[in-house]
Parts: structure tokens; sequence; C-alpha cells
């Protein structure tokens, strides 16, 4: 039972997300859009989700913090529309004429305000040594990459690793990888890279935006699991 419309911008791909889990899974393949709308309505804190139907169709469930959407095909965004409604505006009473008041007697200026507090500064990354793979950069936070507004949605492929090391050992044979995030307790590992080859068979390439020139800041996911990432 569908608990929810949706609304479906076809052709377009929706960024500025955070994946989150429904049924234990991020993403959910060889189903219909229908199949997906019904597991999604499930979970409040699932928003929505990208449906690609390709050589494979797979949804991948997102919980919005801002919606960005670029073209992309094969790929459509579905969300609920509970997320997307606007109350209607009420319409200004009619002006009226007031009849002349007579003038006040002038307040003193009011003290000037402090100016706002600056926001805390973001913790740097931390250099760290992984065996056999040199030295990384370990982002703040926790989660998949993503830049200093909190966007994720890059080309990266999904596959299984032993550890973090297997994982990075992924990326530094690859020229086009940019960065590596681990789910330590299935070992699940996200790649992120332009490359579409040379890939392990049972691994997933998931189309986004390219990932050259991308400026990674931080980890961030707000899901379940959040802090095994």
């Amino acid at each position: 039972q569908v608990y929810h419309t949706y609304t479906v911008d076809k052709g377009m791909a929706c960024f500025g997300w955070d994946n989150v889990q429904v049924d234990g899974n991020i993403q959910k393949y060889w189903v219909s859009a229908s199949v997906c709308e019904q597991m999604c309505s499930r979970y409040p804190e699932c928003d929505g989700f990208i449906y690609y139907s390709g050589d494979y169709t797979a949804c991948t469930f997102k919980e919005i913090h801002y919606k960005s959407l670029s073209a992309l095909a094969g790929h459509d965004c579905h969300f609920k529309n509970v997320q997307w409604s606007r109350p209607p505006v009420p319409s200004p009473p009619p002006q009226t004429t007031p009849p002349p008041s007579p003038s006040p007697t002038p307040s003193p200026p009011a003290p000037p305000s402090s100016p706002p507090s600056p926001p805390p500064p973001q913790s740097p990354p931390v250099v760290v040594q992984l065996p056999g793979n040199g030295w990384w950069f370990q982002m703040p936070g926790n989660g998949w990459c993503q830049d200093a507004s909190g966007a994720e949605g890059r080309n990266h492929w999904l596959g299984s690793g032993d550890h973090l090391s297997s994982c990075v050992s992924v990326c530094r044979r690859d020229p086009s990888c940019v960065a590596v995030a681990e789910f330590t307790t299935s070992g699940q590992c996200v790649v992120y890279t332009d490359s579409r080859k040379n890939y392990p068979q049972d691994w997933n390439f998931q189309p986004g935006l390219t990932v050259q020139g991308w400026d990674v800041a931080k980890a961030g996911f707000t899901g379940v699991g959040a802090a095994e990432w």
C-alpha cells in the first residue's frame, strides 16, 4: 500500500540529498518504480529516490536537505509531495486610508547591535597512514564524501572490500579516483571516479556529476549506521 503520492521529474537526477537506508538497503536493484515508492513510504526519513532504468533498474533512497536537479538520461527523480507542498499565500486585506494621526514623539536611536558571531571553524582533515597504501587525508565527519555545501551526487562505484585498505587499493589503481568512503561493518566501498573500466564485475557504477574539480571537504550521512562510515 502506498501512503504517499510522488512527483516525478523525468530524465533528471537529484543532487544535494543524503542516502538513507530502507529495509537495510541504500539501493534496491531490479525493481519497478512503484515498488520503490511503496518501500520509501514506510520510512519517514525517506523523502524520495532516484530511479534508474537503463541496462538494469535500481532506485537509490534519499533524505532531502535541499533539492537540485540535473538532466541525466535514464534517471527520474521521485519525491514525496508532502515534502515540497506549499500552503496557498493568503491575499492581503484591502487597504483603507486611516485618519491622520498626530506625529509621534521620535524615539531615541537604538544602540548598535553586536556583530553576529562567526560560524565555528570546520575541523581540518587528519593525515593518516594506511598499511601498504601510503598517506591519505581523512576528512572530518562520518559518511559519504561531500563538498563544503553538503552535496555528493558524483560518479562512483559501489562494491565490497575486506577493510578500508582494500578500498583504498582499488582507488590507487585508478588515475581518475579522487576519494573513497568505506562502511566498516559490511566492508562496502564507495570509490569516486569518472572511469567505467577495470572494476570487478560484481561492483555497480552509479552515474552522477564528474569528479574532476570536485573539492571534497567533509563526510556526511544522517541515515542509519552513519557512525560506521
